[in-house]
């Protein structure tokens, strides 16, 4: 290993006289390399880490009070200006302390040492400033992240005459912060998180259906047309419960004529409350409650957040023309957002699109026949 770098000494020097250097000029080549040395070792551990501090961490730190969290927010939200302070300190003292070493080794072994001199600096400069403390910078962000906060508060102040005019320079070239994470990343980010197993896979999969909601169309989910349960309006309670004694659904759409033409819809409790009541002769026009309309093409996404904050459950589904195309209920909804089947134990038919096509594929078998 010290070979390559003992082959530099050159054999003409006088290894006598280096110890006639005087104690001053070792002390001053011992602080110009320890200048070069320390401040990079420094600047290159909080660059590290505040540039792999997560957002995340930063605002939980934020939220919870801490000067410290408030500091790197505001850093982070202005990230030009920590990294121009802690670059320019980091140039001022390789600077200084090169030519410092430098000069003082030139002093104390005269020129033949100073080829050796260079190597020694940049071996040391490389690991001791660059390799070591970034490597600790990262891996130990989130402990260190009071200290960075504080330390480079200070170096801001310190180079706050330089830093200014370089960000007037930067904006005047057009430079600006880094763009806002994207969809794409956010689920990038998610799927790793699984990967680390700091989200289930359940979790992961909710954010991921989650940021592609808005892409799911509810044509894409609805219940379709050929398999809805409807019930005419001019029914009374006690034909309803008659033809069908155990009712499967908790909102059953009504019509008026024919299927397509749906008037509304009545909920199960309704009906069963009005027979236990002795009212079996009412119909279930007069238990009725409004039925919503959507588009087929309208995203899950604006749907889920419509029946939410009208507080609607089930509503009919219009295509272009204005025809009834299906049904979509809340529970589909939370169900494209869960990427699971919601099944009861009444529930027959999971997949009410897979019945439909089921039904039409028998009617064209009967059709052939």
């Amino acid at each position: 290993m010290l070979y390559p770098i003992l082959a530099i000494v050159p054999a003409s020097v006088d290894a006598a006289a280096i110890p006639n250097a005087t104690g001053f000029e070792w002390f001053m080549l011992a602080f110009y390399l320890s200048l070069a040395v320390g401040v990079s070792f420094l600047c290159s551990l909080l660059e590290a880490g505040i540039l792999s501090l997560p957002a995340s961490q930063i605002e939980v730190l934020a939220q919870s009070g801490k000067k410290s969290g408030l500091k790197l927010r505001a850093m982070k939200n202005n990230i030009d200006r920590p990294l121009s302070a802690i670059l320019t300190l980091n140039t001022i003292a390789h600077t200084i302390g090169a030519a410092g070493t430098g000069a003082q080794i030139l002093k104390i072994g005269g020129s033949e040492w100073v080829a050796l001199g260079s190597v020694i600096i940049t071996v040391l400069i490389l690991v001791l400033s660059e390799i070591i403390p970034k490597s600790l910078g990262a891996a130990y962000a989130k402990r260190l992240a009071p200290f960075t906060a504080w330390a480079i508060q200070v170096m801001i102040w310190i180079t706050l005459p330089v830093i200014i005019p370089l960000q007037w320079i930067s904006r005047a070239l057009g430079g600006g912060h880094g763009a806002v994470m994207t969809r794409a990343e956010f689920a990038v980010t998610a799927e790793l998180g699984g990967t680390a197993g700091v989200l289930n896979p359940a979790e992961n999969l909710v954010i991921r259906n989650l940021l592609t909601l808005g892409q799911v169309t509810v044509h894409d989910v609805m219940t379709p047309r050929p398999v809805m349960f409807t019930l005419s309006r001019e029914l009374t309670v006690n034909q309803a419960l008659a033809q069908y004694p155990e009712i499967r659904f908790s909102r059953i759409p009504l019509h008026q004529g024919n299927s397509d033409h749906l008037v509304g819809h009545v909920t199960r409790h309704a009906i069963l409350k009005a027979s236990h009541h002795e009212q079996g002769e009412r119909t279930l026009g007069d238990l009725m409650k409004p039925l919503g309309e959507v588009q087929e093409n309208e995203s899950v996404a604006a749907i889920l957040e419509r029946m939410t904050a009208q507080r609607e459950h089930i509503v009919a589904v219009k295509d272009e023309f204005g025809g009834t195309s299906g049904l979509v209920t809340l529970e589909d909804c939370i169900e494209t957002l869960l990427g699971v089947e919601i099944v009861d134990e009444t529930d027959s038919v999971e997949d009410m699109r897979e019945a439909a096509r089921a039904l039409m594929a028998r009617r064209r078998d009967n059709a052939d026949d």
